[in-house]
């Protein structure tokens, strides 16, 4: 499994180049946003209101981000990291090292 770089401050894992570079679309802004918010991570609402910002429809009936989230996590597993996330309506979602 690959070494994943971690924030000698806060211990977060931090994004390889590839990793962004192995994702398109929805997917990549949904890494992006959740890699942004660092090792407190993001609420759901939060993720679904950025990663559906330009969809007048909202997007959340038919990939709500928890399904994205898995697709997520099966393009970069193989690159040591994970979107790791709390239960309920008030979920949080982070990224974090595959165990």
């Amino acid at each position: 499994m690959p070494e994943v770089t971690l924030c000698k401050c806060c211990g977060h894992p931090i994004p390889r180049d590839e990793i962004a570079a192995s994702l398109t679309g929805k997917a990549l802004r949904l890494y992006e946003i959740i890699a942004s918010a660092g090792r407190v991570g993001i609420t759901r609402d939060r993720a679904a209101a950025r990663l559906y910002a330009d969809d007048p429809h909202g997007g959340l009936l038919t990939h709500p981000i928890s399904q994205w989230r898995w697709i997520v996590n099966g393009l970069i597993r193989k690159h040591g990291v994970q979107i790791v996330s709390t239960r309920g309506p008030a979920a949080v979602y982070r990224l974090a090292e595959v165990e």
